[in-house]
């Protein structure tokens, strides 16, 4: 599949954290990705692809052997490579040994990935034992042949070197052709040997091949979530204390907390939770508090009243009025900082998981899933959400680091999802951000609430 408009930001007005991470050229990839289609970004990769896929080759992983007769060719493929996430080690030693008794006497460097074999540039039988070798060695997956300007003097027999080896392996073998010739793409490709005249080419079809090897997502048991009364919900945004109460009934932990409206109440809320306290104000219509002055953390009932006053002031600066609800609430400490988020447009339900906190938007460190027609994801459709984000080792024990509790985090993900299967054409976007992940057997809880309901959709739940 190739979609034009990546540049769409889908929501021109976001109302969350995830409206922003979630657009809609993101939750196409989802789509694509849960329904096995490989997308590409460009429209030479759109031609490239199926000229590698025609030819039923799998790929196991994702080491590739390089093998070169021409330095700069070499380099430049394997910097494609390593920036789209394959490897290229070196030769195991069995391998090296049995290149190094093919090129003799000769100089070469048969330590390092690039392998240059600079004598089967200009002697086929070489290209095609080399070739041979590789492609029988247990260290590679794929094998990327680059025919240099001194195999572009007799192309046939170099074309017809690759070819003869088509045969002894089932592994996928492209060639790079360098500098650009379309004579000898034209008799790759009729040799049925995928040519290529740009490394990314060879990255990208590398990865269509890599893509299609893995098994589709997968679904698993359906978990049981008992989720509170959705019907009567108001339309519009709803207040983060609403929206935790609605979270902690579907059996997400949310911190002790108490709505106030005065400095005398946030003092007399802090000395009640006895705790170090976060002072919020709670207005349905501001989505991004911090941005405003609207969150104060470490305070206690001595520093509360003043912090009160200045939030007060602060936030009536930014909106024009002045706020009159705050919430009081006990500060979550140890916890590793998650975002939690669904959002709905025109392809249903996206579910988001990512790293979370202030800094969500600027580490982009997220995965998203597509809720079914009917119900929310699958526990082990939740543990590979996590398992797919870039800081999962944070969670699972980084460098002797504490485990986190990530069975409870996976329940929290079904029932939020199963919350938004509920609400479906109504909702617009719900988050909790951030939703703190405790030491293993401590659980989760949700630190913030954000729930958004349509003001035009009707009906008590799916569309």
């Amino acid at each position: 599949m190739f979609k034009i408009g990546r540049s769409e930001a889908g929501a021109s007005a976001a109302s969350s954290h995830t409206g922003a991470l979630a657009g809609e050229d993101r939750v196409y990839d989802a789509f694509f990705c849960e329904l096995g289609v490989i997308r590409v970004n460009t429209f030479d990769e759109f031609l490239d692809v199926p000229a590698v896929l025609v030819a039923g080759r799998q790929l196991a992983g994702r080491r590739v052997a390089v093998l070169t007769s021409t330095g700069g060719a070499g380099t430049l493929i394997a910097d494609s490579l390593g920036v789209n996430g394959f490897d290229t080690p070196a030769p195991d030693h069995a391998t090296a040994e049995k290149l190094r008794a093919l090129q003799g006497d000769t100089p070469t460097a048969l330590d390092r990935n690039p392998i240059d074999v600079t004598l089967a540039g200009l002697q086929p039988d070489l290209l095609r034992q080399a070739i041979r070798i590789l492609l029988e060695s247990d260290s590679y997956d794929a094998l990327i042949v680059i025919i240099g300007s001194s195999g572009l003097a007799m192309p046939d027999l170099v074309v017809g070197a690759i070819s003869d080896s088509l045969a002894t392996n089932n592994k996928p073998l492209l060639a790079y052709v360098s500098p650009y010739a379309p004579s000898t793409l034209q008799r790759l490709n009729r040799a049925s040997i995928p040519g290529f005249s740009s490394p990314e080419s060879c990255s990208a079809v590398l990865e269509a091949l890599h893509f299609i090897g893995r098994p589709l997502l997968s679904g698993g048991e359906s978990a049981q979530v008992v989720l509170p009364d959705l019907t009567a919900l108001p339309k519009g945004s709803i207040d983060e204390a609403a929206a935790k109460q609605l979270f902690a009934q579907a059996g997400i932990s949310v911190p002790p907390s108490r709505v106030v409206h005065s400095r005398e109440e946030a003092e007399r809320a802090a000395r009640e939770l006895d705790a170090p306290v976060v002072l919020k104000v709670m207005d349905a219509s501001l989505l991004h508090k911090s941005d405003i002055g609207g969150v104060a953390l470490h305070l206690n009932a001595e520093t509360i009243g003043q912090r009160f006053d200045q939030m007060v002031s602060d936030v009536e600066a930014h909106v024009a009025h002045r706020p009159d609800t705050f919430l009081v609430e006990a500060m979550v400490a140890g916890g590793h900082e998650l975002i939690l988020g669904a959002n709905r447009d025109a392809l249903g339900t996206a579910i988001l998981l990512g790293a979370g906190g202030v800094t969500a938007e600027l580490f982009k460190d997220t995965t998203i899933r597509l809720l079914p027609e009917r119900g929310g994801l699958t526990l082990e459709q939740a543990r590979e959400m996590m398992q797919q984000l870039t800081t999962w080792p944070l969670l699972d024990g980084y460098r002797g680091a504490p485990r986190r509790d990530t069975e409870t985090l996976a329940q929290a993900i079904v029932a939020f999802s199963a919350m938004a299967g509920e609400l479906g054409d109504r909702l617009v976007t719900a988050e909790i951000n951030p939703l703190f992940v405790m030491p293993e057997g401590q659980g989760v809880v949700a630190a913030d609430a954000v729930l958004v309901l349509d003001e035009q959709a009707g009906g008590n739940g799916h569309g």
